[in-house]
C-alpha cells in the first residue's frame, strides 16, 4: 500500500472526525497534520489497509483528548466533550460514519455532467425544486436524473453502502 494514496484516501475523512470534536478548522487541519506525520514516521509498505486505518484514528483521537486536556484551564465546558471524546461507541461510529461518507464521496466523483451536478446539489439539502430551478430543467427530469446516478452509484459502491445512499439522495 502507497503513502501517497492513504493520505489522498483518508485526509478529508480522518479530518471531519477530528472537527466532530475540536470545532476548530485550523486546529483540526494541524491534528490531521501531526496524525499523518506519526503514521509516516511508522510507515510500513506491509500495513495493511485496516491497520494504518487503526492507527490514525486511535492517533487523532489521542491528540484530540491531549489537547482537550491542555484547554482544562481555560475552558469550563471541556468535560462534557472528553466523555463524549472518550466513549468508545461514539468513536466508532464517527470512524464509520466519515468513511462511509468519503466512500461515497469518491463514487459520487466518478458520476459525470448532469447526474454530478443533481447529487452534489442533493447532498447540500437542495429539494427536487430548487435543483431544477437552479440548473433550468424541470422536476421530472431532475427526479430522473437522480434515479439514474442511484443506479449508478449502486453499481459502484455495493449493496452495503445503498441504506446510506438511500438517505443522501433522498
Amino acid at each position: 500500500m502507497i503513502f501517497k494514496n492513504f493520505y489522498l484516501r483518508h485526509f478529508k475523512a480522518l479530518g471531519n472526525f477530528c472537527y466532530v470534536y475540536l470545532k476548530d478548522e485550523n486546529l483540526t487541519l494541524d491534528m490531521v497534520q501531526e496524525t499523518f506525520f506519526r503514521l509516516y514516521q511508522h510507515w510500513s509498505d506491509d500495513y495493511s489497509e485496516h491497520n494504518a486505518e487503526a492507527f490514525i484514528y486511535i492517533t487523532a483521537k489521542n491528540l484530540c483528548m491531549d489537547h482537550l486536556r491542555r484547554l482544562k484551564f481555560k475552558i469550563e465546558d471541556v468535560d462534557p466533550l472528553k466523555e463524549q471524546l472518550a466513549s468508545e461507541q461514539i468513536f466508532l461510529e464517527e470512524i464509520i460514519r466519515q468513511e462511509t461518507l468519503a466512500k461515497i464521496r469518491m463514487a459520487v466523483d466518478t458520476l459525470k455532467g448532469r447526474n454530478h451536478e443533481v447529487v452534489l446539489l442533493t447532498l447540500e439539502g437542495k429539494t427536487n425544486p430548487e435543483i431544477a430551478d437552479m440548473l433550468g430543467i424541470s422536476v421530472n427530469t431532475v427526479k430522473f436524473l437522480k434515479k439514474e446516478a442511484y443506479q449508478k452509484l449502486r453499481k459502484s459502491l455495493g449493496l452495503e453502502y445503498i441504506p446510506f445512499l438511500a438517505l443522501l439522495l433522498n
